[in-house]
């Protein structure tokens, strides 16, 4: 009874009179193109934008994290609200808890974006908000990439840095109350 339905709603009144071979390709031709792209991962046919990925590192590097960096501490503070150390401490552990935050190659054999990058650039996200193409100028950093640098950054710190049982009580309704005072 469902594969009549199916039948005569995806491939019309007149399948009914159809052999099983036509239904049969009507049916994958119906499942092929209901079938979702996968998220990310090059597409044939797709222009790729060089957003020159190593040069805005480098430029990173240059503006914030060399010996004489065009930014001085007291402005990288500002800046990212916190002091160098401790940006480069979240950067390491970061970089050791996530894969993600690794620089890797893809396949084609191009460097993807440092783990100096992406931490700079959830980090600006979450300070400063607006929209997830804005840093695309400065970091060279698409819209894609952002959001789920930004997915990975909370995931991660969430997993890194938080005790959660610090902070909820007890799913079983028991309560300690002894070391409340």
């Amino acid at each position: 009874m469902a594969f009549n339905y199916y039948r005569s709603t995806w491939c019309g009144s007149a399948a009914a009179n159809k052999n099983n071979e036509e239904i049969e390709a009507c049916a994958v031709l119906v499942a092929t193109l209901r079938k979702k792209r996968r998220w990310g991962g090059s597409v044939v046919g797709h222009k790729m934008k060089n957003r020159d990925r190593i040069g805005g590192d480098i430029q990173l590097n240059n503006d914030y994290f060399i010996e004489r960096s065009l930014f001085n501490p007291e402005q990288f503070r500002r800046r990212f609200r916190m002091q160098q150390s401790l940006f480069l401490e979240i950067e390491d552990k970061l970089a050791a808890a996530n894969k993600f935050f690794r620089q890797k190659r893809n396949a084609a054999g191009v460097l993807g974006f440092s783990s100096r990058q992406k931490c700079t650039m959830a980090l600006r996200m979450l300070a400063y908000g607006g929209p997830a193409n804005f840093l695309d100028e400065g970091l060279r950093m698409g819209e894609s990439t952002v959001l789920q640098t930004i997915k990975e950054f909370a995931k991660t710190v969430l997993q890194t840095f938080f005790c959660l049982a610090c902070f909820f009580p007890p799913l079983d309704g028991s309560s300690d109350s002894s070391d409340v005072k």
